[in-house]
């Protein structure tokens, strides 16, 4: 088993930069001086160390939506713009070696799990995901499968997570009815609480802020739909936000600023979207505040379940961004009699199978 362990590593690892190798000639969501650099999706963690892979990676592999998101970021450097290789999902790609695909991802709009053929091997890395075999398809007996673990720990599972929705919902209605509501939350999981609200009937008026509304009208383009959504220095947000009645949408960042558009938040009500809440669907944090576990993440649960369900060989989990690596891994080993192997690590790796 040590010596198949062993030849698994040289098709599939973490290096220390967060990158994802893959096969012979592939990196995904960090750099490393390969042919093909991949990026799952437009989240910082995932593009981080891009400059340097446009300038030693012949090109980079995204999905149509995931270009189109970075490119209203601001993301997309028009010098290497002849680099860049979008697909849609499903699509094959074939490098020197490998055959390439990606297939969707439940986490945000454009992610994607990378699937790689070579020399007999099958290999998946699932990015980052949700709703294993129902949003995020599970990609079946992999040879190797390089997992995420943002809530890769037994204790960090919501028994909620079905009723969030609904709830967060209801609370938008009750503070609608005292005044303007802002929401906070990272790119796609605003998007996704935009169309939340509307497909449970709420009408209200939607301002975003510039970056926020960017990626909103970029989706547009792929046939999301959100009802009117107004840029906050426009016009008609103007307009808007002296009838008092709207919801305002800015990014996670913007959480402390209070004179977004020049216009004090003191005692409006504020929602923060967060995973990192597994007690409660919502609840109220301060007088005007609120945060619901609204999360683009599988967590513990829905982690384990996926790998259940794809029975690999082998898991190598992804310890180096934000998450519980060492323990997820400890996890699947005990409980599904797998091995895995948390990358990068400290511990001697084989020792920890």
């Amino acid at each position: 088993m040590v010596k198949q362990i062993k030849d698994l590593l040289k098709y599939a690892s973490i290096n220390e930069h967060g990158g994802i190798l893959l096969g012979k000639n592939i990196v995904v969501d960090g750099f490393d001086y390969r042919d093909y650099r991949v990026i799952t999706h437009a989240h910082s963690d995932h593009t981080q160390g891009l400059n340097k892979s446009l300038q030693v990676s012949k090109y980079i592999i995204l999905t149509n939506i995931t270009y189109d998101i970075m490119k209203s970021l601001g993301m997309i450097r028009h010098k290497y713009i002849n680099k860049y290789v979008r697909v849609k999902y499903g699509e094959k790609i074939r490098t020197n070696e490998e055959e390439l695909v990606l297939i969707k991802a439940d986490h945000i709009p454009g992610a994607a799990q990378v699937i790689v053929e070579l020399d007999d091997l099958l290999i998946a890395y699932t990015g980052d995901f949700k709703n294993p075999g129902k949003g995020t398809p599970i990609v079946k007996n992999p040879d190797v499968l390089v997992i995420e673990s943002t809530y890769g720990k037994p204790e960090w599972t919501r028994p909620f997570k079905d009723e969030v929705e609904e709830l967060f919902v209801d609370l938008v209605k009750e503070l609608l009815s005292r005044g303007p509501v802002y929401i906070y939350g990272f790119h796609g999981k605003i998007q996704e609480a935009m169309i939340i609200l509307r497909s449970h009937g709420i009408d209200t008026p939607f301002i975003a802020s510039s970056a926020v509304y960017r990626v909103t009208k970029a989706l547009e383009k792929h046939g999301y739909w959100f009802g009117k959504v107004f840029s906050h220095v426009s016009l008609e947000a103007r307009e808007v936000m002296r009838d008092g009645w709207y919801i305002f949408f800015s990014h996670t960042n913007n959480i402390y600023n209070h004179n977004i558009n020049n216009a004090s938040l003191h005692g409006l009500n504020r929602i923060i979207l967060t995973g990192w809440e597994f007690n409660e669907p919502y609840k109220r944090v301060k007088n005007n505040t609120w945060i619901v576990a609204l999360s683009d993440h599988a967590d513990f649960e829905q982690l384990l379940y996926y790998v259940s369900e794809s029975k690999p060989e082998l898991v190598i989990v992804d310890n180096y961004r934000q998450g519980a690596g060492e323990i997820f891994a400890r996890e699947i080993r005990r409980r599904l009699g797998i091995p895995a192997i948390p990358q990068p690590s400290s511990t001697h790796t084989l020792g920890l199978i």
